[in-house]
């Protein structure tokens, strides 16, 4: 059984305030269709009356591999899982949640989109789309996925006559920028839209100049 189709279809893409400055989730599940694993349909009604469709692939991975899951990164040789991350308000929308687990020549994801949230009682609960299965041949491939998903939505913006190259990041709430003329970076920004990202630019340049009026050169 596959989910990761049906979650396309189900999750909402608008995003909040500026598609510049976040990444559609779908952008992003689209490219992974050719990673998802192929769990089972009776395997899956075995286990369907589990709270999490991610706790049915997290314990597919241990059927295939015929071993336990480890609960801590820092485990002995074979499968471990590490706690649970996501994308901690980084500029994919709606955000994710995600789990990694590996062999000695495999490594995979259950990867989760978030829903939406409510408050009843006093408690909040948040709800997450079914955990849909990925298999990566290492690590690594998924972060270049997930940078070069982030690649593909750069834009331009000027600044005081000057072009500016941003990257909204998926892991991490910062946006890469760099400005074109001399490659130079911007560090730590964190901009939702065009106002806070111009007077983040203009307040690096203005602590950056030397007297000549030239922008330092970080050692």
């Amino acid at each position: 059984m596959k989910v990761l189709q049906k979650i396309i279809n189900q999750v909402h893409f608008d995003t909040p305030v500026n598609n510049d400055y976040y990444i559609p989730v779908d952008l992003l599940l689209k490219r992974l269709l050719d990673y998802e694993v192929d769990i089972p349909d009776d395997f899956y009604e075995k286990c369907k009356q589990k709270k999490h469709m991610g706790d049915i692939a997290t314990e597919y991975i241990e059927k295939i591999n015929n071993i336990d899951i480890i609960y801590d990164s820092d485990g002995p040789d074979g499968i471990y899982r590490i706690e649970e991350l996501g994308n901690f308000g980084g500029h994919l929308y709606p955000n994710i949640s995600y789990i990694m687990a590996k062999t000695s020549d495999t490594f995979y994801v259950v990867l989760q989109v978030y829903l939406n949230a409510e408050i009843k009682n006093g408690k909040r609960s948040v709800y997450y789309t079914d955990g849909v299965l990925l298999k990566f041949e290492d690590f690594i491939d998924f972060f270049d996925l997930l940078n070069e998903v982030a690649d593909e939505a750069t834009f331009s913006i000027e600044v005081d006559s000057d072009e500016y190259l941003v990257t909204p990041q998926i892991i991490g709430d910062e946006l890469q920028v760099k400005r074109v003329k001399d490659g130079e970076e911007i560090p730590k920004v964190n901009a939702v839209d065009k106002e806070e990202l111009v007077e983040q630019i203009r307040k690096y340049n203005k602590d950056n100049k030397g007297n000549n009026g030239y922008i330092k050169k970080h050692k």
